[in-house]
């Protein structure tokens, strides 16, 4: 809405704004709420719930022509009608399930990789979290590492609405059982041991295994289609021995047959 006649500004347009507020509480109560601003500057509220209104003492009062303030005294009747659509929309926004942030705990991992001089490099990852506000530390013998020793880039966005964060530290090998990862969310806290770095005897074996198989691979499918190949000349060779030894028999007993033989 623009006021084009405010007094000693003729012709002139400003703004009039209206803000519509209503609260649902935990225990059912309700509260609404009128505010008017004129430019940008509050100078009328209402409850809708008493239906009072409260005049800022602003100087801008004093110069809104007569006819505005009429139109909202005779909205303020209203009040009532005004609270309960707010809060039927309030409430079918609630039901939509859309803007509620509901806690979502943090998933916890512990990586390791290879350093320098004896050193490994050990990061504890934390994601998928909701709200951003966590701890995240690392603890030497069960006494947290001041942050000096570690590094961190502080908390950042998921992209799917959660955050996520990490830190690292370096700790010589062999030290691995002496550092703990800490973790606090939202009143639920754990901690997170450093991953020995060790590959089972079985894994290694299966490994092992995998490996040689890769390997005779090759071997083995040259193998299989050489031999294939020769089954398939096979009835060809036999048939033409057969035919070599019919052709020489006939050989052998037209000469026998010839006279002076």
């Amino acid at each position: 809405m623009t006021l084009a006649h405010e007094k000693g500004q003729k012709g002139a347009l400003h703004s009039l704004q209206e803000i519509r507020l209503c609260e649902i509480h935990e225990d059912g109560s309700t509260r609404g709420f009128r505010h008017f601003y004129s430019d940008g500057e509050l100078f009328l509220s209402q409850n809708l719930d008493t239906r009072e209104w409260n005049v800022s003492q602003s100087s801008r009062v004093q110069i809104l022509p007569i006819n505005i303030t009429k139109v909202l005294e005779e909205n303020a009747k209203k009040a009532g009608t005004v609270l309960a659509d707010c809060l039927w929309k309030l409430r079918r926004y609630l039901a939509s399930g859309a803007g509620i942030r509901r806690t979502v705990p943090p998933m916890v991992n512990v990586t390791r990789s290879e350093g320098s001089e004896r050193n490994i490099n050990v990061t504890c990852w934390a994601s998928g979290f909701y709200p951003p506000n966590i701890t995240l530390n690392w603890c030497q013998d069960g006494v947290s590492l001041s942050h000096d020793a570690q590094h961190s880039e502080g908390v950042l966005p998921d992209g799917n609405g959660t955050y996520q964060t990490w830190v690292t530290i370096r700790i010589r090998q062999g030290e691995e059982q002496r550092f703990t990862c800490y973790m606090e969310h939202s009143g639920n806290h754990s901690t997170h041991p450093v991953p020995s770095g060790k590959v089972p005897v079985l894994q290694r074996q299966w490994s092992f295994y995998i490996f040689l198989f890769l390997l005779l691979l090759p071997l083995l499918v040259f193998s299989v289609s050489f031999i294939t190949r020769r089954i398939k000349h096979y009835p060809h060779s036999i048939q033409e021995i057969n035919a070599h030894d019919s052709d020489m028999k006939r050989r052998t007993y037209n000469k026998s047959s010839q006279p002076g033989s």
